[in-house]
Order: structure tokens, then C-alpha cells, then sequence
């Protein structure tokens, strides 16, 4: 089945299956800080998860069924609706909700700026967390 003609049952069963794989879950949001959703940090060294907003190329930060951080060269609004495609697989719609520049990647060259932004549509957020879900588990069975 197309990814994209998943209905929204069948992904909330395929994430809960994989959180169940993984040994995470998803109501244990206690290093979270007041979300209502486990969040998946996604900085490894085997891959990283682009995301291109116009012509500017983003670094995905963590991502959530409700939302994603992001780390760009450019700062967003707040407030502002973008289109975001997801690791060449999805054009997802984002609200950005928080932009700050971020000290741990600024150099004397570049700024760069952390975002956090909340999925326009749930079924959206499932769908990213997915696939960053299957990475992880690429990753454990490339490790084991």
C-alpha cells in the first residue's frame, strides 16, 4: 500500500508496533519538559534527515506526532505556515511556533536558527515519525 493512502488507524498501529520493537513508549514523556508526545532526537552519525523548505536545506532536530524541531540557515516567522519536505518522501505542512539561534551550531561565518513547529495535519506527524522510526530500527539491526 502507498504510504500516502495509509489511513490514520493503520499509522497509529504501525507507530505503536514499532515503539513496541524499539522498547519505547509513547506515554513516557518524562524527559520531554510538558509535551504530550514522546519526542525521537535524530542526530546520528549513519544519517541524517533533510528537510528543504524552498530552497533553503534544514537538518531535522527530533520530531514528534504532533510536531518537529529543526535546525536552518535562515530564521522563520513564528506563526508562519510552511511546506516542508520530509527526507524526499512527504510534503508536510508545518506551523512554526518558536525560532531561536542556536548556540551550539553558530559559528563566526554562520547563524543558525532552531525551530520548533507543529504538524498542520495528525496524520502528517504520524507519518514523519514513522520514518524516522524505521531508521532507527535499520540501525539497530545494522548494529546487531
Amino acid at each position: 500500500m502507498n504510504e500516502e493512502n495509509k489511513s490514520i488507524d493503520q499509522m497509529v498501529e504501525e507507530y505503536i508496533t514499532l515503539l513496541d520493537q524499539l522498547g519505547f513508549h509513547d506515554d513516557d514523556i518524562s524527559d520531554f519538559k510538558n509535551r504530550e508526545h514522546r519526542r525521537f532526537n535524530f542526530d546520528t552519525p549513519e544519517r541524517t534527515i533533510i528537510l528543504q523548505i524552498d530552497d533553503q536545506v534544514c537538518a531535522l532536530n527530533d520530531v514528534s506526532i504532533s510536531g518537529l524541531s529543526f535546525i536552518a540557515p535562515v530564521q522563520y516567522d513564528t506563526g508562519r505556515n510552511v511546506t516542508v519536505n520530509f527526507d524526499g518522501r512527504y510534503e508536510v505542512e508545518v506551523e512554526v511556533v518558536s525560532s531561536r539561534v542556536d548556540d551550539t551550531m553558530e559559528s563566526d561565518t554562520m547563524t543558525y536558527y532552531r525551530h520548533g513547529a507543529q504538524f498542520v495535519s495528525e496524520s502528517d506527524g504520524y507519518r514523519c515519525t514513522i520514518v524516522v522510526l524505521r531508521y532507527y530500527m535499520e540501525i539497530m539491526k545494522s548494529h546487531f
